[in-house]
């Protein structure tokens, strides 16, 4: 009985060596990920906000979004300096254009 609790303990110790590899090399491009998903959708809340995206670039130049707007920009804000590397992805990899925004 011994012996097989120590071969079973022994055939373990790789699965969870290799589980955890797999999961830290995994987790952080699912962060990235969800993070794409989160920035891309509130600027599509944005744009449904201010009528459409010609609408909200016009308003954000000039100052004038509305109160709502403001509150989604700060959410962006956040997820865009929680996930700094959405920052520098192109608009292809993000699907949205932020470079204009000047967080």
């Amino acid at each position: 009985m011994e012996k097989s609790i120590k071969i079973i303990i022994i055939l373990s110790i790789p699965i969870i060596i290799i589980t955890i590899a797999v999961v830290g090399l995994l987790a952080p491009s699912a962060f990235e990920e969800q993070c794409k998903q989160k920035a891309s959708e509130i600027l599509n809340n944005l744009y449904a906000l201010e009528g459409n995206k010609e609408n909200f670039r016009t308003s954000y130049e000039n100052g004038t979004i509305s109160n709502r707007s403001q509150e989604e920009l700060q959410k962006l804000d956040m997820i865009l300096n929680n996930c700094p590397g959405l920052k520098s992805m192109s608009t292809k990899q993000l699907g949205h254009d932020v470079s204009f925004l000047h967080l």
